[in-house]
């Protein structure tokens, strides 16, 4: 019996980019059940996994997904005439960016697939804001790939934080730069993998690591640090934040800005911190530096946390999900 054709359609131009590691990872997750391909319209990022068998969608050579079910992750970017060319069994587009107008557009274009256009949901308050039923699922990540080192506890001279994100002025608060600062100055280590945006401003500021994006592996970077710490601009609510669950999973006590879909799997001073002032951030960062104890039982609860989010129960869900 021919296994069923799962088609993933995303721009995969980011190696950083959320929805390209939930595209890659869902493919992870399918690929033993289902013949699944992996689409993209444009040029996808070379920094992304070489084994992932990428395929490049052409009008000019009628190369595209035809037939079985489609998964559009994420409505950012509008898929081109293909579709008025293609047809689907089903057709599934996960909702992770805030823009109800762009998916009424989305959803208009995609209907030329002849088929229920069903949602899917980074986070509740995306299903809120959408006002459509559909389930909510996390972004899938490794358990093992992201697990605790066995080392973060060993004494070292310094308490060191650490975050990862896009290179990119949404994904980053203008005013952290101060704090950055004051960070450094209460002898905390900062290290900063996508911040290149602020090189002007903390340069050779002693204490303070600037890193390109994708730099190091996200999980070995993660590994190297004692907390994480995030916040985004305050015109942009992370729709998800794939990073924290990743961080969370790695045993590590987030210090997280409450707006923020992550939000919704994280327990307030139990398995992470969220906050809403700078001030409360500091109070909570300069806590942790001096509380070993507190960091390992926080980081313990938040890779709890992550192990019942990512179960094998949860994970069969979400595989039975796109199997249909």
């Amino acid at each position: 019996m021919a296994m069923q054709s799962i088609h993933l359609i995303n721009p995969l131009e980011n190696a950083a980019g959320g929805s390209e590691w939930r595209t890659l990872m869902l493919y992870d997750l399918l690929r033993p059940h289902a013949d699944v391909h992996i689409w993209t319209e444009s040029k996808h990022d070379p920094r992304l996994p070489e084994d992932y068998p990428i395929e490049n969608i052409s009008m000019e050579e009628r190369r595209f997904p035809c037939g079985g079910t489609f998964v559009f992750v994420g409505f950012y970017r509008q898929p081109g005439a293909w579709v008025f060319q293609s047809r689907s069994d089903r057709t599934i587009v996960i909702y992770n960016t805030p823009y109800p107008e762009q998916f009424v557009t989305m959803s208009q274009i995609i209907s030329a697939l002849k088929s229920p256009v069903e949602i899917v949901y980074a986070a509740k308050w995306l299903r809120k804001l959408a006002g459509q039923p559909g389930p909510v699922q996390p972004s899938p990540i490794d358990l093992e790939k992201f697990a605790p080192p066995a080392h973060r506890f060993v004494e070292r001279d310094q308490f060191c934080v650490g975050r990862l994100s896009r290179d990119d002025v949404a994904k980053h608060y203008a005013p952290d730069i101060a704090m950055y600062k004051e960070m450094a100055n209460n002898g905390i280590h900062i290290r900063l993998m996508g911040g290149m945006l602020f090189q002007e401003q903390l340069h050779n500021t002693p204490g303070i690591e600037l890193l390109p994006v994708c730099a190091r592996p996200a999980d070995v970077f993660l590994k190297e640090l004692d907390c994480f710490y995030y916040r985004t601009d305050e015109n942009w609510v992370e729709p998800f934040g794939r990073v924290i669950m990743e961080a969370m999973a790695t045993g590590l006590p987030v210090v997280a800005h409450q707006n923020g879909g992550y939000s919704e799997w994280i327990t307030h001073g139990k398995s992470g911190f969220l906050f809403d002032t700078q001030q409360e951030a500091m109070e909570l960062l300069l806590k942790l530096k001096r509380n070993p104890e507190l960091r390992k039982a926080i980081g313990a609860a938040a890779r709890e946390t992550m192990e019942a989010t990512y179960s094998a129960e949860a994970t069969e869900e979400i595989v039975n999900f796109y199997l249909g």
